[in-house]
């Protein structure tokens, strides 16, 4: 048993009929194929996406012993569906949308290294808050100490650890920006 497979654009069998129904039409095409295999694949090209099994027949024509023409209705028939791009637009689109993704990706993993550093300088700052604080105490025991000075200094601290606070709200938002 051979196998053969024919493309076939379905405009180049004529349409016998059509009936028009209230939200769909049915359109029925007929035409006749000479095959000289066994077994045939025909590829119907620009059909409705609607059509389904059931409403395919197909039949071989043949005669009989007394020379009529008889029609015997195929065994096998069914929808296959592919599903076909232009791929003159594809490829430059998928390029397009992944340089975005990885673009994406790296602003991602650049805010959060940000994210990461602002998070360890208040730590520091608090770490040097926390000595400056010891060291009033301890300077202040000995009766040592400028109190406007380690007023000025903490005050510094302060506003350094409270704008790096804010920049790192400010890193949220744009690192929850870019994942959505």
């Amino acid at each position: 048993m051979t196998t053969n497979e024919i493309r076939l654009p379905a405009t180049r069998l004529p349409i016998v009929e059509v009936t028009v129904l209230e939200d769909r039409a049915r359109v029925r095409r007929r035409g006749v194929l000479t095959l000289d295999t066994d077994t045939a694949s025909i590829a119907l090209t620009d059909v409705a996406t609607t059509l389904v099994d059931r409403t395919l027949a197909g039949y071989t024509l043949g005669t009989d012993a007394r020379g009529q023409l008889v029609r015997t209705p195929l065994g096998s028939l069914r929808v296959e569906r592919e599903r076909l791009h232009e791929t003159s637009a594809l490829p430059a689109t998928i390029a397009e949308v992944q340089r975005e993704i990885e673009d994406a990706r790296r602003r991602l993993a650049s805010l959060e290294s940000s994210a990461r550093e602002v998070d360890a300088y208040v730590a520091s700052l608090a770490a040097i808050g926390k000595m400056a604080i010891d060291d009033k105490i301890l300077a202040a025991a000995h009766g040592l100490g400028d109190v406007a000075l380690w007023r000025a200094r903490l005050d510094a601290l302060d506003d350094k650890a409270r704008a790096s606070r804010e920049e790192r709200l400010s890193l949220e938002a744009r690192i929850a920006d870019t994942q959505a």
